[in-house]
C-alpha cells in the first residue's frame, strides 16, 4: 500500500521551513554585475518524446575562488503536474563537490524548497513544503556532488568533472536532495565514438543516466530511460537542439530495437469497459512478433488513486512490468483506479473495497478475456500491495483464472498494517522527527483513533490518513488469507527484503496461512535488496529509499514471466 510517507519528486515529507544550523546557510545573493558575463545555457527537456518543458542556467566562476555559483530557472510540465524551479548552487570549481544549494519550487501552485549545505565534515540537507518538512545530517568529510535528474545542470556539472578527469572509471558519492539520501554512482565512461563524441553511463540507486558528449567534450544530450526523461542542449547561436545523431557519424546509425523499442517489442492499445455503471479505461500490453494467443495477465495496482502505470513520484512499475513482460511474449491489461478516474461515483464515507476496485478488477478481467488476441486459458491476476491481497478475491469472480502473482502484499487488515508503519515512523533512528514539533504526537494521536476503530467507538465518518472508518471497517471484516487458500490453481508470492511498508512479516505469514495446502500450488520469492516497488534499496530501507526514481528489478520481470509460462 502506499502511506502518507510516499513522496513523489518535490512532493516533500511532512511543516514550514526547513530547521537550520545554528551558524545557518550564508545568504544566495544575486549574481554581481561582474558576475553576468558567462552566456546563458538552454535544454530542453522531453518526456517519453513530447516536449515537456525548458531549462535555463548560467554557470559563473567566481572571482578569487576555487567555486562556481550556478543560477538556473526551469518551468516544466510533467506527469499533469506544473514545475517552476529557481535554484542557485555553488559547487567546486574542479571537482564539482558540493558547497551550498537553495531550490525554490512551486508544484502545481504548491511553494516548496530544498536546502543542501556543507557544514564542516557534514553535509545537511533540509525541505520544507504545506504539507510538512524533513532535516537530515550526513557525516561526509569527502566531497560529494548534488544530483536530481530533473535539473539539467547537475548532470552537465557531473558531466564536466568527468570530462576533466580523463573518462575514467570511477564511483562519486552523490547527494540527492529531493530525498535527503547520499549515494555512490557507478561512472563507466565507454569508449569514445569514431568522430571523437562519447556515451558516459552513471548508475545510481538502481536507474542509469546517460550522458552524450560532443567532440569537444561537451554534454549535448541528457537521458534517464527508466524515467522516460530526455535532455537535450539547444545551440545559442541558432536555437536549435543539437540532437545525438548530429555527433555520431553515419556509419554508425542507432540499431531500430535501441531507438525505439515499442515498434519492435510490444503495442499498447487504450481498452474501455464499464463497471458498475462507469466507462473505465485502461491499457493493453501486447506482443509484436509473438505467435498468439497470448497469456494475457491483469494488473491491480495498491490503495490510493493509483494510474494504470501504479505511479509513485517517477517511479511507474506498472509500465515496466507491462513492457517486461510483452518481451517474453506475455500480454497485459493495467487499468486506472476508479478513486483517480472517478471518485465522484463515490460515497465519501460509506465505500467498500468492493466499490473501490473489487468490481472494477473483475470487469477489467472479461476486458481482457473478450480479445481476440489473449489466450482464455492461461489468464493471470497480478496484484500489488492492497491489490495482491484482493488478487484471489477477483479471480473468485472472474470464471476460469490459471494463476495468481501476490506482489509486496500483505493478509493483514489495512489498520494493522498502518500502525506498525507508524511505531516504525517513531522509532526510526534517523532522528527525523526531533526537528518536526508537534508530528510525533501527531502520530500518537492516530494511533489513538485506531485503537478507537477497532473497539468500534470511532464514528463512521471519522478519517484516518485518507480513509473513512467505515471503509477500514469493511476492510478489517474480509479474509484474505482464507480467499487464498480456496484458489484452486498456481500462486506465485514475491517479496522485497528491505521493504519498508509490507514486510518479512507478511510474507512469512502467507507461508503460515498456506502451510497446510498442496505445496507445489505455491511458490515463494525473496529478493533481500529489493523495496515495496521491487527496486534495488542501497543502504537501509525506510520511506525515503522507497521513493528514489529507479526501475523494477528485470529478475522480478523474469521470475513473473517464467511462472506465467510454465502454466498449463
Amino acid at each position: 500500500m502506499r502511506t502518507a510517507a510516499a513522496i513523489a519528486l518535490f512532493t516533500l515529507l511532512a511543516g514550514a521551513s526547513p530547521a537550520q544550523d545554528d551558524a545557518g546557510p550564508t545568504s544566495l545573493g544575486a549574481p554581481t554585475r561582474s558576475e553576468e558575463g558567462p552566456p546563458e545555457r538552454v535544454f530542453r527537456l522531453f518526456h517519453f518524446g513530447d516536449p515537456a518543458g525548458e531549462e535555463r542556467f548560467r554557470v559563473v566562476a567566481i572571482p578569487g575562488t576555487d567555486t562556481l555559483r550556478v543560477e538556473a530557472t526551469s518551468e516544466i510540465s510533467l506527469a499533469g503536474r506544473a514545475f517552476s524551479l529557481s535554484q542557485t548552487l555553488f559547487v567546486g570549481r574542479d571537482d564539482a563537490a558540493l558547497g551550498r544549494y537553495h531550490l525554490e519550487a512551486t508544484v502545481d501552485e504548491s511553494p516548496q524548497q530544498i536546502r543542501a549545505d556543507r557544514a564542516g565534515d557534514s553535509i545537511i540537507v533540509a525541505a520544507a513544503a504545506p504539507t510538512g518538512r524533513f532535516r537530515r545530517s550526513f557525516h561526509r568529510p569527502d566531497p560529494v556532488v548534488l544530483l536530481d535528474n530533473l535539473l539539467a545542470n547537475h548532470l552537465v556539472l557531473l558531466g564536466e568533472k568527468i570530462a576533466r578527469s580523463g573518462f575514467r572509471a570511477e564511483t562519486i558519492d552523490v547527494a540527492v536532495p529531493q530525498a535527503g539520501t547520499l549515494l555512490p554512482a557507478e561512472v563507466d565512461p565507454g569508449a569514445p565514438e569514431p568522430d571523437g563524441g562519447r556515451e558516459v553511463r552513471i548508475r545510481l540507486g538502481g536507474i542509469t543516466e546517460l550522458l552524450r558528449f560532443d567532440p569537444d567534450g561537451a554534454v549535448v544530450e541528457i537521458e534517464v530511460p527508466a524515467q522516460s526523461l530526455l535532455f537535450r542542449a539547444v545551440d545559442p547561436s541558432t536555437a536549435e537542439e543539437r540532437r545525438p545523431d548530429a555527433i555520431r557519424p553515419p556509419s554508425a546509425p542507432v540499431p531500430e530495437q535501441a531507438a525505439d523499442p515499442a515498434r519492435v517489442l510490444y503495442e499498447e492499445r487504450v481498452v474501455s469497459f464499464v463497471s458498475r455503471g462507469t466507462d473505465m479505461t485502461g491499457l493493453l500490453t501486447l506482443p509484436r512478433g509473438r505467435k498468439i494467443p497470448y497469456p494475457g495477465v491483469l494488473l491491480i495496482p495498491g490503495s490510493g488513486p493509483v494510474d494504470r502505470d501504479a505511479t509513485v513520484g517517477a517511479n511507474r512499475p506498472f509500465l515496466e512490468i507491462a513492457r517486461g513482460l510483452a518481451v517474453f511474449g506475455i500480454a497485459s491489461l493495467r487499468f486506472d483506479k476508479r478513486t483517480l478516474v472517478a471518485p465522484n461515483t463515490l460515497d465519501p464515507v460509506y465505500t467498500t473495497v468492493e466499490q473501490e476496485v473489487i468490481a472494477d478488477a473483475v470487469a477489467a478481467v472479461e476486458a481482457l478475456r473478450s480479445h481476440g488476441g489473449i489466450d482464455r486459458r492461461k489468464i493471470v491476476i497480478l496484484g500489488h500491495s492492497m491489490g495482491g491481497a484482493l488478487a484471489p478475491v477477483v479471480a473468485a469472480r472472474s470464471g476460469p483464472v490459471a494463476g495468481l502473482i501476490l506482489m509486496a502484499a500483505t493478509p493483514r487488515p489495512l489498520d494493522v498494517l498502518l500502525e506498525e508503519q507508524l511505531h516504525r515512523r517513531i522509532d526510526a533512528p534517523s532522528g527525523m522527527f526531533d526537528a518536526i514539533p508537534g508530528q510525533t504526537e501527531e502520530i500518537h494521536a492516530i494511533l489513538a483513533r485506531l485503537d478507537s476503530l477497532r473497539d468500534g467507538t470511532l464514528p463512521d465518518r471519522e478519517r484516518i490518513l485518507g480513509g473513512s472508518a467505515y471503509y477500514l471497517r469493511d476492510y478489517r471484516e474480509r479474509d484474505f488469507g482464507e480467499a487464498l487458500r480456496a484458489f484452486p490453481g498456481p500462486t506465485l508470492i514475491l517479496q522485497g527484503g528491505k521493504d519498508a511498508q509490507v514486510t518479512e512479516t507478511d510474507f512469512a505469514l502467507w507461508k503460515r496461512i498456506v502451510d497446510d495446502t498442496p505445496e507445489d500450488r505455491f511458490e515463494f520469492r525473496l529478493y533481500p535488496e529489493l523495496g515495496h516497488l521491487f527496486h534495488p534499496i542501497p543502504g537501509e530501507p525506510g520511506p525515503e529509499a522507497e521513493t528514489m526514481p529507479s526501475e523494477v528489478d528485470p529478475a522480478v520481470i523474469a521470475d513473473i514471466a517464467r511462472f506465467i509460462q510454465s502454466l498449463q
